[in-house]
């Protein structure tokens, strides 16, 4: 009885075995095929020649667009506006008047120094003839100081006169008036020598103009001097390149 337990057994470790080792071979079989399966397929590879071509890119940039020059101008001398010859909207050239200024008082300084200027000048002119014929009954120290005198008198007149010339207020290049500030009648003072003056037209140079664009660091690299940019103003259909 003990030996068919024992055979029983054993046939039946053979048999686990045997089944063991078969699908150990057929597992060995299907790997086998499956790296022939592989070795088997042609992989391709594409090839092609680098060429230099040339392309567009665009890229479209918010900036703002302000005046060449922009400047307020003040009256350089005090004075009451007697006229103003331009107004907004209008194109001066540099150096046209666009207002005149009155001043009164410095129209009498200019008289009295003139009468002074008039009467040095006599005086001098006429030393200088007598020193000139008698040397001994006019010294020279006496002529030199009329001369001086005479000098003195002649710069203060021009010094009277060019303020008198800042009266008038001049374009200091060509451009437009976007604001003015005063009117007929209006008194403004000194822009030299006041803290606080008031203006009396703004101007603006608008041809050319400036354009401020913030361009990105990744783009500096492709932009060089003569690159061509459209530029377009939003709400109008004004078009520049």
């Amino acid at each position: 009885m003990k030996t068919s337990n024992y055979r029983y057994q054993f046939l039946l470790l053979t048999t686990v075995a045997v089944l063991t080792v078969s699908c150990n071979s057929n597992t060995k079989q299907e790997s086998t095929n499956s790296a022939i399966s592989d070795e088997g397929k042609i992989q391709t590879v594409e090839v092609v020649n680098p060429q230099k071509r040339s392309f567009t890119a665009q890229r479209l940039i918010t900036g703002t667009a302000q005046p060449n020059r922009k400047v307020t101008l003040y009256a350089m001398e005090s004075g009451y506006v007697e006229s103003i010859q331009k107004d907004i909207g209008d194109a001066i050239r540099e150096g046209e008047v666009i207002a005149t200024l009155k001043n009164p008082e410095l129209t009498r300084q200019l008289e009295n120094k003139q009468a002074q200027l008039e009467v040095k000048t006599t005086m001098y002119e006429r030393l200088k003839s007598i020193y000139k014929k008698t040397p001994a009954l006019t010294s020279i120290h006496v002529v030199e100081n009329a001369e001086a005198d005479y000098l003195s008198a002649n710069a203060e007149v021009n010094i009277i006169l060019d303020r008198l010339g800042f009266l008038q207020v001049k374009a200091p290049f060509s451009a437009t008036i976007t604001q003015r500030f005063i009117d007929k009648g209006a008194l403004v003072q000194s822009g030299l020598t006041q803290s606080n003056p008031q203006g009396i037209v703004e101007l603006q140079q608008l041809n050319p103009i400036r354009l401020t664009i913030p361009l990105p660091e990744s783009d500096i690299a492709i932009i060089q001097k003569g690159t061509e940019v459209s530029v377009t103003f939003p709400g109008t259909s004004r078009h520049f390149i």
